[in-house]
């Protein structure tokens, strides 16, 4: 992945598969984000696509890790669609887990690396999906497209706060 995280203040990543649905709402979060928000000097926001893994695996390998890290990503948590919480890394449902790995280093090591002993500050929004098409179906539900703006303003006011500090 040519985007790096090392060195920013603040990160945030986009996950997902914008060809399955609802799954896109990662990356659909960071290009309003990218397109719609004057972003401050220090943040850097990536649409990691489903190569999240390689990217924070990177940032645990990397002498500089951000301050904060905000993860975006459609999750099926059971709630009304479209539902955007912000999640603990134990909160985090089982067949997501592997979203991130990274041939066989679990997602959730990666991440508590980063939190536990890097001292990042890590953000996990989850947003509750309507439906994960089993084949290629590009474009989001009506719901969790409603929730891409409530997103990008949620993760723009955590940004301009940590900016701050």
């Amino acid at each position: 992945m040519s985007c790096q995280v090392w060195g920013a203040k603040v990160a945030v990543i986009g996950c997902g598969n914008l060809l399955f649905g609802d799954d896109g709402f990662g990356p659909a979060v960071v290009e309003r984000l990218q397109t719609r928000y004057r972003l401050p000097r220090g943040v850097v926001v990536v649409d990691a696509g489903t190569g999240a893994g390689e990217l924070l695996l990177d940032t645990v390998l990397s002498e500089e890790t951000p301050k904060t890290l905000i993860i975006i990503d459609a999750m099926n948590f059971g709630l009304e669609a479209g539902t955007v919480e912000e999640i603990p890394l134990e909160a985090i449902p089982v067949q997501k887990r592997a979203d991130f790995s990274v041939h066989q280093f679990p997602a959730l090591d990666i991440l508590k690396e980063l939190k536990e002993h890097r001292g990042v500050d890590l953000r996990l929004l989850g947003c509750q999906v309507e439906t994960l098409p089993e084949e290629i179906r590009p474009g989001l539900s009506a719901s969790v497209a409603r929730a891409v703006d409530r997103t990008a303003d949620k993760v723009f006011n955590i940004i301009c706060r940590e900016v701050q500090n």
